[in-house]
Parts: structure tokens; C-alpha cells; sequence
């Protein structure tokens, strides 16, 4: 992992619009000091070279990064993030489902690979790592209020440690929201994901809020990575202060905001996101789309390039299953035939 080339994903910036519909005042964003952090989280990665070998992990040729044009001096306001969300996220979920729809054509060849216990491969290797104590939603049927399932494929754990112990190194480590989503969660987490949605935009017609909740909530098992054990939500947590890194929002906000490629944020919070987006890639692990929260592998979501093209020559190894025994990690239990493609109930 010696050599590396840094793609800059330029996002342009409206400084008049920013100015004059939402008053806010932007500035330059400061692309040296994320080429900066770059270079320092890539060294690091170099020095665990043990690590990655012990565990696999193949060298990365190209990291990419979002170099917006310019940025936010000031945190907004609510009501300008709400009138900002309210202006920008039915465009970006087009966007997004529109990606969705590439990604649908991607194939899986199902590996059979086993789960591991995220806390305990974090703890075999000594990386400091924290896990959310929220329960499954209401609405996830008889997951309702029982702990979240911090499960994930073998190889896809073994690229979470990496990121892990690399983000250590910043005196930071991942936050953990949401691994394995067992039958039930997914679907109900769509079914809230609409019922916000529709909350929050009462004047928005049915069809615009579904595909709000589409682009944000898998509306079924083929595009459901959680249910694979190929993704995790996370976000960073200060090691030394205890606090979650400033993203722009909470987990697990809607709207424009959560966009990885929104500019409607701050130096700080730029500069969180793209730590997180950086030290994933440097771990072979993709960030989603259409979340900065959400990052997986060896999933068809893993065949996104950030820029937003699909490697048509891509096969996914990891697809979604019921069930999986806790003791072996096995898979017990498969989706059968055009289960896979089942629209979930809302």
C-alpha cells in the first residue's frame, strides 16, 4: 500500500443561492487540509501493513474524496436546514433510486461465507470500538425493542477492524447504529421511513414520498445490504471527548443532508464525513450513495463507484438471507426464488 492516487470528486457549490434563499454565509473549502489528512491517514495505513496482511486486505491503487468548491462558515439553522432539505430531497432521491435501479441488474453469487460477532473480532484485535445500546423500532414486528444484531460477514468484519484501528490512530473510533437486520426489521424500518417521510412533507404527493423512503430504506431484499450482513451504519466517536463527530445531522435523519455529496455543511463537518468516507476506502469498504453513514462490501452496493457509476463487470458475493446459526455463524436459512425481488408491504 505504498503507492496511491487521490481522485477529487469536485461538488460545486451555489454560493448566490446559499446566500440569498437561506442566508448563510460560505467560504472556500480548504482542499490542502484534506489532502493533508489524506496523506496522514494513508501513512498510517501503511504502518499497519501487518495487520492488513494478517488479514487479507488487498492494496488500493485510488482513494477518493468529495472536494466541494465552497462550505458553510456556520452551522444552520434548523429552519434552514428544513428549508434547504425541503428545496433539495426530492432531487437527490431521483438521484439516488435511479442508482438503485442500475444496481438491481448487478448479479450475486451467493458465497455462503459465515457471520462473526462484531464485538468480539473488535476486541480479538484490541481496536477501540463502540456500539449503540438502541433497540430494534417499534415497527420492526417481534424484533420490536430486543437488541440490534451486531453480525457481519467474515470478510467484511476483517475490512471493519482495519477501519477501525486506522481511525484510532486520529484518536477516533466508530460508533456502531445498526449491523444485521434479521426478517421483520428492514420491512418495518421502510414502513417508518414512509411514515416520516410523510410527516415531515405533508404536500408532497405519495409517489414522491416513496421514493424519499426508497432512496434511504431498501424497499426490498436484493437492495437490502443489512440483510445480507454486508453493511453497517456507523458513525465517529471522539476518544477523547466521548462526543459523535459533527456530521450535520443525527442518525438516522432524511432529507438532502445525509447526501455525501451535500455542500450545505461545514469545514467541521466535511471534514468528519470525508475522515470516515477516507478511512473506509482505505479499508476496501464502499460508503453508500445515498447516505454517509451507511458502508458495506462485497455486496452490489460495493459496485458503486463514489462518483456514481456501477461496474458493469461486477458480481456480488454476498446476498440477502433469513437466518444464520449464532453459535457456527452458518447460514441457516436463504431467500428462495423471487423472494430476492419482493417489494416489502407499506
Amino acid at each position: 500500500m505504498t503507492e496511491f492516487h487521490i481522485k477529487m470528486i469536485e461538488l460545486p457549490a451555489p454560493k448566490d443561492e446559499y446566500e440569498s434563499s437561506y442566508g448563510v454565509v460560505t467560504e472556500n473549502a480548504p482542499i490542502a487540509e484534506l489532502t493533508e489528512m489524506i496523506h496522514r491517514l494513508h501513512a498510517e495505513a501503511i504502518a499497519m501493513n501487518g495487520l492488513v496482511q494478517q488479514l487479507g486486505i488487498a492494496p488500493l491503487e485510488e482513494i477518493t474524496a468529495y472536494a466541494p468548491a465552497r462550505l458553510l462558515t456556520e452551522v444552520p439553522s434548523d429552519q434552514q436546514v428544513k428549508q434547504y432539505n425541503n428545496d433539495h430531497t426530492q432531487s437527490v432521491a431521483a438521484y439516488v433510486v435511479a442508482i438503485q435501479q442500475e444496481l438491481e441488474t448487478v448479479p450475486i453469487a451467493e458465497s455462503d461465507e459465515r457471520f462473526v460477532y462484531l464485538p468480539d473480532i473488535f476486541k480479538d484485535h484490541d481496536v477501540a470500538v463502540e456500539f449503540s445500546e438502541s433497540t430494534f423500532h417499534e415497527a420492526c414486528g417481534k424484533w420490536a425493542g430486543k437488541p440490534r444484531e451486531y453480525w457481519a460477514r467474515e470478510s467484511f468484519a476483517t475490512r471493519l477492524v482495519v477501519m477501525g484501528a486506522l481511525l484510532n490512530t486520529q484518536r477516533n473510533a466508530l460508533f456502531f447504529e445498526d449491523a444485521f437486520r434479521p426478517v421483520g426489521v428492514q420491512e418495518g424500518l421502510f414502513k417508518r421511513r414512509v411514515a416520516w417521510t410523510r410527516a415531515d412533507h405533508p404536500d408532497w404527493t405519495n409517489d414522491q414520498i416513496i421514493q424519499e423512503a426508497k432512496s434511504k430504506t431498501a424497499v426490498k431484499p436484493r437492495l437490502a445490504s443489512h440483510k445480507a450482513g454486508a453493511a453497517v451504519d456507523a458513525r465517529l466517536k471522539d476518544l477523547e471527548t466521548g462526543n459523535i463527530l459533527d456530521f450535520g445531522h443525527n442518525y438516522p435523519d432524511g432529507g438532502a443532508l445525509v447526501f455525501p455529496q451535500t455542500t450545505f455543511i461545514t469545514k467541521e463537518q466535511w471534514l468528519n464525513r470525508q475522515r470516515f468516507q477516507i478511512a473506509a476506502g482505505l479499508s476496501g469498504l464502499m460508503l453508500y450513495v445515498g447516505e454517509d453513514w451507511h458502508i458495506s462490501y462485497g455486496d452490489n452496493l460495493a459496485s458503486l463507484a463514489p462518483d456514481g457509476h456501477v461496474d458493469k463487470n461486477y458480481v456480488a458475493k454476498y446476498g440477502p438471507i433469513k437466518d444464520f446459526d449464532r453459535q457456527t455463524g452458518e447460514i441457516s436459512q436463504h431467500y428462495i426464488g423471487n423472494e430476492i425481488d419482493t417489494t416489502f408491504d407499506f
